[in-house]
């Protein structure tokens, strides 16, 4: 299978990678002036080289390049997101996006979602959001759980993440911080908290047969109780190390969902809790299960590389992982 990669930052180069590994040939990488030139093969290893180079020219690839599907990696608003994808999808590509809040666009973005799935559906092609979160820890992971049980209450899903390899180079602010610039930098929109709670919502309440009637947020910093040394931060007690945020789906004023995640650098247990996710289902019968290990940069690039054969074979148009089977690790390639 061939495929452009959209998209050479941190996830796209993982993204490439694990491509490699799994036998796909990127035929093309599309990315900014800091990376313009590089053959892709350093992304996988220091030397190696694949004989694709990085350009910024993306009507060019598009134009000239023969290939399967895009591996988008860029941003996460659904408007820049669409900018980019439009024309890979007018030049007859499948598109897999790491976007969150592409996962589950209909309820908030609905004039925008409309058009992508009759662009889509127009050039024969299929659109995906697909990560961690959302497009599997707090919908489709729950939802699947969920499927065990005769009545379904209320669901709730808490999850620490370790974001200690979020690289200085992306202007991330949300780290050694002092607490009132921590909040007035997310007052003023530079400072960014988790996107894409609202999408994952609406997923699991549309396939619960739910309508919300309100969502709720709410977050607070997270501040160092001790120095914490790591990779790319040093963090002294009382800056910030991350943020906890709340998002809870109403309906007649109850909390039937509610989805939380506290991202912290350098994480210590006794500060923050054990990095995982726990996940709470109250109904008929009530199920708790909890989940360690997972790496949320690999997991959400996974999700992406895992869903693109499924993306190719399915029927055109704007789809969300729930209008897909189950997608399993793709094998490593041998030999």
């Amino acid at each position: 299978m061939r495929i452009i990669q959209y998209g050479v930052g941190y996830l796209g180069q993982l993204a490439i990678k694990m491509m490699v590994r799994k036998g796909f040939e990127v035929v093309a990488a599309i990315g900014r002036q800091h990376f313009l030139g590089v053959d892709i093969g350093e992304f996988v290893q220091p030397g190696e080289r694949l004989g694709v180079r990085v350009t910024n020219d993306a009507d060019s690839v598009l134009a000239e390049t023969k290939a399967d599907a895009v591996c988008h990696a860029t941003v996460t608003p659904l408007e820049e997101v669409y900018r980019e994808i439009k024309p890979c999808i007018e030049a007859g590509l499948n598109v897999v996006s790491v976007s969150e809040e592409l996962c589950y666009p209909w309820p908030i973005h609905p004039d925008l979602a409309r058009e992508m799935d009759e662009n889509a559906r127009l050039h024969g092609v299929t659109v995906l959001g697909a990560g961690m979160s959302p497009g599997w820890e707090h919908d489709l992971l729950p939802l699947t759980v969920a499927s065990a049980c005769s009545r379904i209450d209320r669901i709730k899903i808490m999850r620490v993440s370790d974001w200690s390899q979020i690289s200085r180079s992306r202007g991330d602010l949300r780290f050694g911080r002092k607490p009132a610039d921590f909040a007035a930098g997310v007052k003023a929109g530079k400072i960014p908290l988790h996107s894409g709670f609202p999408e994952g919502l609406h997923m699991v309440a549309s396939a619960l047969g739910w309508k919300l009637e309100q969502i709720v947020d709410r977050w607070e910093p997270r501040i160092a109780k001790s120095l914490r040394k790591g990779p790319l931060y040093t963090i002294n007690p009382g800056e910030t190390c991350g943020f906890t945020h709340i998002a809870m789906g109403l309906i007649d004023s109850e909390a039937k969902l509610t989805f939380g995640l506290t991202g912290v650098a350098n994480p210590v247990p006794e500060e923050d809790g054990e990095v995982g996710t726990l996940i709470e289902i109250a109904g008929e019968p009530c199920i708790t299960v909890k989940e360690t290990g997972s790496d949320v940069p690999t997991g959400t690039v996974a999700r992406a590389v895992n869903c693109i054969p499924a993306v190719v074979a399915a029927r055109p148009g704007l789809l969300s992982v729930l209008d897909l089977p189950a997608t399993p690790p793709l094998p490593d390639k041998t030999g």
